[in-house]
């Protein structure tokens, strides 16, 4: 996977979580998925104070 600055969506977001049998303890997998919103930087100008 590549770099990402960016932050995720839970207005259409999934969660997925599945019971895995193990041995020394049942183990749990979980998911996301939901829309990727990227950061925008809007750079600082002088003496202000950087934004985004």
């Amino acid at each position: 996977m590549g770099s990402c600055s960016g932050a995720l969506s839970a207005i259409d977001f999934d969660f997925t979580m599945e019971r895995l049998p193990d041995p020394k303890g049942d183990r749990v997998k979980i998911g996301m998925s939901g829309k990727f919103l990227p950061f925008k930087y809007y750079g600082a100008k002088g003496n202000e104070q950087a934004l985004g």
